[in-house]
Order: C-alpha cells, then structure tokens, then sequence
C-alpha cells in the first residue's frame, strides 16, 4: 500500500469519529421511538433448533446513538452523541464558510480520534496542491500552522493537524484567523475565519 493510500485511510477513519460534513447540523434530534408491534395469534410453540458454535458467541450489533444534540457556540456549531453504554458523549465542534447561496465552501472540524486525541480537521474544494498542504494562520501569528491532506473524493479533500496546548492558547486568545490553501495552478485561496467562541468549544469536545 502505498504512503497516500494509507493516508487516506486513516483520514478516513477519523473522519468517521469525528463526524465531519458539509451539512448544516440539526438543533436537537432524540432516538425515534419503535412502532408499536401488531398483534398476531398465537402460534403453536415449536422447540428450538440448538445455537451453532458460532451463533453462541456471535457478538451483538452495535447500538445507534441515544441521544443526539447540537447547539450554536458562538461562530461554532456543537454536536454531541450519547451512546448505549458508552461511560460518556462523544462530542465535535464546527465552523463552515459559506457563499451568497448558503453553500458550504469551507469546513473546520475539531473532534478526537479513537486513540482521543484532540484533533482539526480542515475540509477544502478539491483541484488543490497536496504538497504544499493547508496553513492556517492565527490572529497576528507571522508563521502559520500546517495542516497535511489525508484524503480527497471527487467532492472535497480535507487536512488534518493535533490541537496541542499551545494551539488552544493561541486560538483561545485570538477571535480571528485565515486558512490558505494552493490551488493547482499555484494561485493561493484565503479563507477568513470568525473563530470567536473557540475556548468553549473545545470545552465541550473535551
């Protein structure tokens, strides 16, 4: 497997953790109830065939999520999953860019990955240089951060980076910043960020 196949797919199980999209997300959403079943008449009991090895040990289905709910932190969106049995939510946090037409043209996601590390992950147009990667910029900050590409589709591409200590402090003490990312043909495209709110939310990732 080669070096960007496997990035790939470690973009893409994180992705999954994280539950990224360019969608906008619901306010509130509860686990729907199940329909009541229809009555039926009693049918004649029959002895049961005896479970097979391997049906004794299958392991059960993974639960959905409980409880599924999402509020507004000032320029960033909150979803939080609680799961079956899981000992607590699982949250994420997003900021998207939009044009006149309220079409997401940029996303910032943070979120954790399995091993609960806290991470960014940064969706972008596709048609971009991966080489030069995606450098973000923090208030007046004179050298950005550099976020690598893990995964592109024919839809978007998106670059991920850790959220360290000192990326917290630095965007918790600035309202703003500027995501640049470099087009095929070389030409840079900024994407300017209201990243007022950043503290509580990767409080509440936390």
């Amino acid at each position: 497997m080669s070096k960007w196949s496997s990035s790939i797919a470690i973009g893409l199980s994180l992705l999954a953790i994280v539950g990224i999209g360019f969608v906008l997300l619901p306010s509130v959403e509860l686990g729907a109830q199940p329909a009541p079943k229809q009555q039926q008449a009693p049918a004649a009991k029959q002895p049961a065939p005896p479970a097979s090895p391997a049906q004794a040990v299958a392991p059960a289905a993974p639960a959905g999520p409980v409880r599924t709910e999402s509020f507004v932190q000032d320029s960033w969106i909150v979803q939080c999953q609680e799961m079956a049995g899981a000992p607590k939510k699982t949250c994420s946090a997003t900021l998207q860019v939009v044009d006149d037409k309220r079409q997401v043209m940029f996303g910032w996601v943070i979120g954790k990955t399995p091993e609960g590390a806290l991470t960014a992950v940064f969706q972008t147009p596709t048609g971009i240089l991966i080489q030069r990667g995606l450098e973000l910029k923090i208030g007046n900050a004179t050298t950005p951060r550099k976020a690598n590409y893990i995964a592109c589709n024919n839809q978007r591409c998106e670059a991920s980076m850790p959220v360290d200590e000192g990326f917290i402090k630095e965007a918790s003490a600035s309202p703003t910043a500027v995501a640049a990312i470099y087009l095929v043909d070389g030409r840079a495209v900024n994407y300017n960020l209201n990243t007022k709110g950043f503290d509580k939310a990767v409080a509440a990732v936390k």
